[in-house]
């Protein structure tokens, strides 16, 4: 408020000056003469050189006009930062007859490609500091020993400002702002009445155009706050205010943006390089109750759309270098899906994990660059949550955003039919990471297999713990470098597509379904690649175990399953399965020699060898296969192993 006071109080003595020295010796004085005595004047008043060069030129009525060369208002004396004010030219423009009647209304008033310095030292000087203090009702101000007497009325019908740049330095705030290519339009008929404004600016190269109506203009400059209409348009989008404003700064009232391309928007603002990813706002609409004092902005009432999401908005923020953000978020569904986590499925094509292609994990670009845009935390309720291979449902969580590092607490949620508990953590201070810590109750282990790895054929309900990093900008990054600890559990489940109790029993594979138990499982994974060696499921007459790993990243498997037929009275068997190769395609290798190993050691020989061929005869049999010429006993078991479990194992990984 001070600074535009002490910059009209300037003006006026400026126009006042070069208007009556005008006035009183135009035909007796040529134009440089003028302007020399104008300076001299100005700088008795001021305390600061006035420098016109070039030629002067004097027009006389109805409207008095002065037209200058080039233009220096030198800086205070503790500055060393150049003039407060040049110009290439200026021009200026005065009513004769009301200034005759005591009035001072200015009608043109012109400067080419102004240079506007302010600035302030550590100990709160500043350079605008001209005069004495200004009243609303005398704008202009007193000569030194004497009061002048105030102009009965102050207008300006037209100021026009070409090419402007405007620099602002704060020692104490270490701010140091330079806003170039900056055209200026104000039209202020009456001192009391309404100003109109017309700005465009270019802070990062293209045009921003502000145009702004204020009700009353003496309340501004006095202090007081003065009803408002702001309207900003920019490439890419544009921003509404209408209500009260003040210079202290303060302002309330209704915001609203209109953005069909924010990070274009943002950009020509002077903030490049934000990409927001689909559904967090890549276009964005918002209405809503702002407040602003004091460096604080409150949103109350607010609906805001990113994209197609639709959410009810509270915040305030503390405006700074990287604002502090504490805001209320609440919808029904939000979209996620579009985070580019996973692509699209390819045309035709087997899909895997999350509709990922058969090929590999998604490689576009994930970018976590609007991490760093605020601190703070924001709250989120929802009722669902899409993030496209999924959908969460009853959200409610915490996010706490520090340096670009991200916390989401989460206080209740419900995924794959149960619910989880826990933490996750996206850091984008040096290369994104994402972590992990969830606690899963009651899942369903269909869905969530489903879901997550494209298996189909489990069926039951699974407790477990998962502890997990990855690195990386995409999927397949995430993927290939994931580490971590977890376990999973589960109570009486099915796997569809084959009855492994009827298999051994009878040696038949035709379909069916296998009713297990419970099964119960660990895992470590390192580089991508998880590691498991106690997997334990219990079937009513079949016990079976597994080991082996899973290459997450490269969608590979390499995993030895070990049913074993439970007989009342009779020796158990086991037949190792091994299941390797690509998830879309894996081989299903019986491992006989870990069979034999398994039933009976044939090395030591503490098995008859009577027996050993009896229970060769007898796994040929349930086998229902027949030893060919030239074939060996194991090598006929072998194939009838194989033919028999090809088609009902494979498709426990679709």
């Amino acid at each position: 408020m001070r600074v535009i006071r002490r910059i009209l109080g300037f003006v006026v003595v400026l126009v006042v000056v070069l208007a009556l020295f005008a006035l009183g010796a135009v035909f007796l004085l040529p134009g440089e003469r003028i302007a020399r005595i104008a300076a001299d004047q100005i700088e008795a008043r001021t305390g600061r050189a006035l420098t016109i060069s070039g030629d002067t030129s004097v027009s006389f009525y109805p409207n008095l006009g002065v037209e200058t060369g080039p233009v220096q208002l030198a800086n205070a004396d503790w500055s060393g930062n150049g003039p407060m004010f040049q110009a290439q030219a200026l021009k200026i423009g005065v009513d004769v007859r009301a200034l005759i009647g005591g009035d001072i209304r200015i009608t043109t008033l012109e400067a080419t490609e102004p240079r506007i310095l302010l600035e302030k030292t550590a100990d709160g000087r500043a350079n605008w500091d001209l005069f004495g203090t200004l009243s609303a009702s005398d704008p202009s101000p007193a000569p030194t020993g004497a009061e002048a007497p105030a102009p009965r009325g102050f207008g300006l019908e037209r100021a026009m400002l070409s090419g402007a740049a405007l620099r602002y330095v704060d020692p104490a705030t270490q701010t140091d702002t330079l806003v170039q290519g900056v055209d200026l339009d104000l039209r202020l008929p009456d001192y009391n009445g309404p100003a109109d404004l017309d700005m465009v600016l270019h802070p990062a190269g293209e045009a921003v155009t502000l145009t702004g109506h204020i009700e009353r203009f003496a309340d501004l400059v006095n202090g007081a706050v003065s009803a408002t209409r702001l309207d900003l348009v920019a490439p890419g989008g544009e921003a509404h205010f209408d209500g009260s404003f003040g210079l202290t700064p303060e302002a309330q009232g209704t915001l609203r943006l209109n953005l069909a391309d924010t990070s274009r928007f943002l950009a020509a603002l002077g903030n490049p390089g934000v990409a927001l990813p689909q559904g967090l706002g890549q276009s964005a609409q918002f209405t809503g109750q702002m407040t602003f004092a004091e460096g604080r902005v409150s949103l109350r009432g607010g609906r805001v759309t990113l994209d197609d999401n639709a959410l009810d908005v509270s915040a305030d923020v503390a405006l700074g270098d990287v604002p502090q953000l504490t805001a209320q978020l609440v919808t029904g569904t939000l979209d996620l899906s579009g985070l580019g986590t996973t692509a699209p499925a390819a045309s035709g094509g087997a899909t895997g994990a999350g509709g990922a292609p058969a090929e590999g994990w998604s490689r576009a670009p994930i970018d976590a660059s609007a991490l760093a845009l605020f601190n703070g935390d924001v709250s989120l309720k929802a009722d669902v949550v899409n993030l496209g291979v999924t959908q969460l449902s009853g959200v409610d969580t915490l996010i706490s955003v520090e340096r670009a590092r991200a916390v989401a607490d989460i206080r209740s949620l419900s995924a794959f039919g149960g619910a989880l508990s826990g933490q996750v953590v996206a850091n984008n201070r040096a290369g994104l990471s994402v972590a992990a810590n969830l606690g899963i109750t009651g899942v369903d282990l269909a869905r969530l297999l489903r879901e997550t790895a494209g298996i189909t054929r489990f069926t039951g309900a699974a407790d477990g713990r998962v502890d997990l990093l990855a690195t990386g900008n995409s999927m397949a990054a995430w993927m290939s470098s994931l580490s971590g600890t977890g376990t999973l559990s589960t109570g009486q489940g099915t796997i569809a597509g084959i009855d492994l109790d009827k298999l051994f029993r009878t040696g038949a594979a035709n379909g069916g379904t296998t009713i297990f138990d419970q099964t119960s499982a660990s895992f470590l994974i390192a580089d991508g690649v998880l590691r498991n060696n106690d997997l334990s499921m219990k079937l009513a007459s079949i016990q079976a175990t597994g080991k082996g790993t899973v290459d997450l990243g490269g969608r590979a498997i390499d995993y030895l399953f070990t049913p074993t037929l439970l007989r009342t009275g009779e020796q158990n068997i086991s037949v190792p399965v091994r299941i390797k190769g690509p998830w879309a395609s894996p081989r299903i290798i019986p491992d006989l020699e870990q069979a034999l190993q398994s039933n009976f050691d044939i090395n030591k020989g503490d098995v008859k060898k009577e027996a050993q061929d009896k229970l060769r005869k007898e796994v040929q049999d349930k086998l229902g296969v027949q030893q060919q010429q030239g074939e060996s006993s194991e090598d006929a078991i072998r194939r009838g192993i194989e033919e028999k479990l090809r088609g009902s194992l494979k498709g426990l990984f679709k």
